[in-house]
């Protein structure tokens, strides 16, 4: 026995390729985000120039907050693409929910 086709499965594709496209968008801005909130609180200094000790918990987690940081600067790349992701994604959107409104008259 098949089951009957999903009709609102575009629609959760397109909107799961939205939520794609944002978080690629916006990852590097939530990575540096997350690094500072974890380094404020802690007194940790992050700087470009190199990367300090910051002991948490008997471990040094200075170069992957540095790291995360300096994540920050591919946002150059990631937000032009974004936004050329979202102009297509919105041109298939607009295709997609037209075709439905015509078949269902």
């Amino acid at each position: 026995m098949t089951l009957p086709p999903d009709s609102r499965s575009p629609v959760r594709r397109l909107f799961g390729a939205l939520f794609a496209i944002l978080l690629f968008a916006a990852g590097p801005l939530l990575a540096t985000l997350l690094a500072a909130a974890v380094a404020m609180p802690l007194g940790c200094e992050i700087n470009e120039a190199g990367t300090a000790p910051c002991v948490i918990a008997g471990v040094d987690f200075g170069v992957p907050l540095t790291v995360l940081a300096l994540m920050g600067f591919f946002l150059i790349y990631t937000v032009p693409l974004g936004l050329i992701f979202l102009l297509i994604w919105c041109i298939a959107a607009g295709v997609i929910f037209y075709r439905r409104s015509r078949s269902r008259l």
